[in-house]
């Protein structure tokens, strides 16, 4: 699975929108088929609180009798990975595999498996959490999916050229990237997937 423990704190500073009368962090056109991109305020307030809840329910009990399969991405707009991985290794479950996608990362773990994120020929140079889980043939999210996020772009013709270039940038929203390339386009699926799931069958297989 691919977890949320911690937001970044940039996440966190919503909570002082709550003070300001606002309800919503944002609005878009919501043009995504399965859920709503526009987001509440409420919405987060209550992430906050479930890990909070989860955090404290694990001091209380912290072994996990189960293996756990563990997919995570270095290049995360939204998610405080290095909290993720240390909160994981702090676990005494029989056994953890994390699997990080990311670029020149240096990590001595033995429980870490470091996988690219980059696809030059595809345009991809980075992987956000949503999309790890998400295999190229979706035919929503996958690599000819109908659904093309590009609510992060006002200008109605940054919108449209982001819909239609074939030959766009594909990767994390990170404010880094989005700086970076004139036009980007959220990646939505997972360009490893297939070798993702060899990796679980291998883990299921050796745990059962």
């Amino acid at each position: 699975f691919s977890p949320a423990v911690k937001l970044k704190q940039k996440i966190l500073l919503s909570r002082l929108l709550k003070f300001l009368n606002r309800k919503w962090i944002n609005k878009t056109l919501d043009t995504d088929p399965v859920r709503y991109e526009s987001r509440p305020l409420n919405s987060v307030l209550q992430t906050i609180a479930l890990l909070k809840k989860n955090e404290l329910l694990l001091k209380k009990e912290p072994k996990i009798k189960v293996p756990l399969f563990v997919v995570l991405t270095a290049d995360d707009e939204t998610l405080d990975t290095p909290a993720t991985i240390s909160f994981f290794n702090s676990l005494k479950s029989r056994r953890i595999s994390i699997f990080l996608y990311g670029e020149n990362i240096k990590i001595k773990d033995p429980n870490i498996k470091i996988l690219q994120s980059s696809y030059p020929e595809q345009n991809i140079i980075s992987l956000s959490h949503s999309c790890l889980l998400i295999s190229p043939d979706d035919p929503i999210y996958g690599l000819n999916g109908s659904y093309k996020p590009c609510s992060h772009y006002k200008d109605k013709n940054q919108f449209q050229r982001c819909q239609q270039d074939p030959n766009i940038v594909l990767g994390a929203l990170t404010k880094k990237n989005i700086k970076k390339y004139p036009l980007i386009r959220k990646l939505t699926f997972n360009p490893g997937f297939n070798n993702l799931l060899r990796s679980l069958d291998l883990f299921i297989n050796t745990e059962i």
